[in-house]
């Protein structure tokens, strides 16, 4: 082999091991539930057109309303890794106040019985354009202790009666995401990494 076939086959394992360690390193990822897919809770909010025909949930200021979905950590979720939940949403006037959303969830138990719910409650100031998409986070959730499959039950709201909810217009939701690392494509089992 002479030296230019050695410093081309050199090359070529040194992008092969930066491809395995990009594969191999945890990187942040996103399980997504669209508003449209989601369960009404005991006050829903109106479906109305938020851009031209095109409708999602209308959280109003005048009353709390809740819609309701879960998410299960799949395969390629990082076990025991930390999560954060979030909606996407857009606001109907250049209000610029603070809109109250809570979130509620549960970590369902595969041994025994599944905690209360906790409450998570965040007042994200309005970005003051119309139809321009806000991301709000509830922050990090633990997932010491989780396994793939584990199932998290939700309800999103917004407080639009609250006193910190001084954002005057409509919020229109479009989705509510879980952030978080994934370390592999899949697991080895169907129930273990």
């Amino acid at each position: 082999m002479n030296h230019a076939d050695m410093t081309l086959d050199h090359e070529r394992r040194l992008r092969y091991l930066e491809a395995l360690e990009r594969l191999f390193t945890p990187a942040w990822n996103d399980y997504v539930v669209a508003a449209h897919s989601m369960r009404d809770g005991v006050t829903p909010p109106l479906w109305s057109a938020w851009n031209g025909a095109l409708r999602s949930p209308e959280f109003s200021n005048a009353a709390t309303r809740d819609l309701h979905c879960s998410f299960e950590l799949l395969h390629d979720w990082k076990e025991g890794s930390d999560f954060e939940v979030h909606v996407h949403w857009t606001p109907s006037t250049t209000n610029t106040g603070n809109c109250k959303w809570g979130l509620d969830y549960c970590i369902l138990a595969t041994t025994g019985a599944s905690a209360a719910p906790t409450t998570v409650t965040i007042t994200p100031a309005a970005n003051g354009v119309v139809r321009q998409e806000s991301i709000s986070s509830f922050g990090t959730i633990s997932g010491a202790g989780l396994t793939i499959g584990t199932i998290i039950d939700v309800r999103i709201y917004r407080l639009g009666t609250d006193a910190a909810d001084t954002f005057t217009g409509s919020a229109f939701l479009h989705s509510v995401g879980l952030h978080h690392l994934s370390d592999t494509l899949g697991s080895r089992t169907s129930t273990a990494k």
